[in-house]
């Protein structure tokens, strides 16, 4: 997948109340391979208990270095899993959306999740189609028919 395929990548984590964190922190540095910036913003949850939210953003290079390395990381199972699902993962504006699970990135580990504890990540393609897409997400290694 060349550069100008790949417009941007954006990660975003909760921590809230009962998390630690730094360990919030390590699983997302986990993720981004200690790529980017991370910026920290504290808000007000439901309940008015306090959530911290992470968020990164990285574009042209970088962004494709890191989506390389989580396709790399990635088990067949859940490439296969994301190639079932890519039509529900785009949103027709070129984004790609994806969630790993939270715990298992702490432990150092990628793994896709339908849960709330997560990482979410936002893959912004330079082209909108869903075969487009799919094309380049099969060329980049992150799914798997």
């Amino acid at each position: 997948m060349g550069d100008e395929e790949l417009s941007s990548v954006e990660f975003e984590a909760f921590v809230h109340s009962t998390e630690d964190p730094e360990k919030v922190l390590k699983a997302l540095l986990f993720l981004l391979d200690n790529k980017g910036e991370v910026k920290r913003e504290k808000v007000r949850g439901h309940y008015g208990n306090e959530v911290i939210i992470y968020r990164v953003k990285l574009s042209g290079k970088g962004a494709k270095e890191v989506v390389d390395r989580l396709a790399s990381l990635m088990r067949e199972e859940d490439r296969k899993r994301l190639g079932g699902q890519l039509d529900l993962r785009h949103n027709g504006h070129g984004n790609l959306y994806l969630r790993f699970d939270k715990q298992k990135a702490y432990l150092g580990e990628v793994h896709l999740s339908d849960y709330e504890d997560v990482v979410k990540v936002k893959v912004k393609f330079s082209f909108r189609e869903l075969e487009e897409i799919r094309e380049a997400c099969r060329r980049h290694n992150l799914i798997v028919d």
